[in-house]
């Protein structure tokens, strides 16, 4: 006999101009409170060209987590407070909140084109059904239970 259990599951979306991209959070308490801050509504901001990212103030983000390269497509947290877009130079003090994966760098960087650009980030909810195993319980031998 099984039992469905029905869980909540958040994906992490970008918009940038009007390209989506569905970068995978890191696992850091930085990018935790990403989400946190996520789950009430959306950042919506223009990211300024910085030469090697685009950037944009967060609204109290903790700067606690590992390192970041720099990839392209990599979202991060500077130390000044800022959310800041990689395009595959090397970012000093920074902390990964998400990176893109599974999307050509060419694809990034076109949608980051030349210039500030306006981006948007949210949470898309859905559910995840699962089935699991009920373990029958095991009676022990008495005279008022039958089993």
């Amino acid at each position: 006999m099984h039992k469905e259990v029905v869980e909540p599951t958040a994906t992490l979306v970008m918009m940038v101009g009007d390209k989506v991209f569905y970068p995978h959070l890191d696992d850091s308490p930085s990018a935790a409170a990403l989400f946190r801050m996520l789950e009430h509504g959306s950042f919506e901001a223009v990211f300024e060209d910085q030469g090697a990212w685009r950037s944009a103030r967060s609204p109290g983000l903790p700067f606690d987590g590992d390192g970041a390269e720099g990839l392209a497509g990599e979202i991060v947290l500077l130390r000044d407070g800022q959310i800041a877009i990689c395009d595959g130079t090397a970012v000093p003090d920074a902390v990964r909140l998400a990176v893109i994966n599974y999307r050509p760098k060419e694809e990034i960087l076109e949608a980051l084109g030349h210039g500030d650009v306006w981006v948007e980030l949210w949470l898309e909810w859905s559910e995840r059904r699962r089935f699991l195993e009920r373990i029958p319980l095991l009676c022990l031998h008495s005279t008022k239970i039958r089993c």
